[in-house]
């Protein structure tokens, strides 16, 4: 909250990022590679105010809550226990000189591309990776995950490749537990059936 009279400077005291319970993750410009956007909204939420721009440029909204024991989310961050932390991040590695996998086919296996923007900030291509080095982490046997600079194994059905048949089922996450509570015993956890 705004304190009750803006022009005392004494009332800005609690008005500081380490006593706020969520925050924007700051990052530099120069480092970001995605494109510019300019957004603009009235009466939306974020996420449906930048859901075109997010999904264009490749990027994902997280959130995690910021608990002691945790690595700062940027450097020389004093934030308070349990603050949300809000960033918007490229885990695809579209446009990191890592590349991706854009397409490939069965013959020459995955074709690693990535994609700088232009000069003008608008204009992109692809640019093939002629020699992609396989990353490290695939070698650790305790690492459990695909990199997206470098997609791991493919699986192809048909009467060619080693699965005659596959199936694949997804199933949406659901809740794992309730908080309930009110004056009697607050933050009280009851788990589903």
């Amino acid at each position: 909250m705004l304190p009750p009279d803006p022009l005392d400077p004494a009332g800005w005291e609690n008005f500081r990022p380490e006593n706020w319970s969520m925050v924007v993750a700051p990052g530099a410009i120069g480092e970001d590679h995605s494109p510019l956007a300019l957004v603009y909204s009235r009466f939306k939420s974020i996420h449906d105010c930048t859901r075109k721009v997010v999904e264009d440029a490749q990027l994902i909204w997280t959130f995690r809550r910021y608990l002691p024991g945790d690595e700062p989310p940027w450097p020389g961050a004093n934030l308070r226990f349990g603050c949300l932390v809000i960033d918007l991040v490229d885990k695809s590695g579209a446009t990191s000189t890592a590349g991706t996998s854009f397409g490939g086919d069965l013959f020459n296996g995955l074709t690693r591309e990535w994609i700088p923007i232009g000069e003008n900030g608008l204009g992109e291509t692809v640019e093939i990776i002629d020699d992609p080095s396989t990353p490290q982490e695939y070698s650790d046997p305790g690492f459990l995950g695909t990199l997206p600079e470098a997609p791991w194994v493919i699986y192809r059905d048909g009467i060619h490749t080693g699965i005659q048949s596959s199936e694949f089922t997804y199933k949406p996450a659901t809740d794992v537990r309730v908080v309930a509570g009110g004056h009697s015993m607050p933050g009280v956890v009851c788990p589903l059936p």
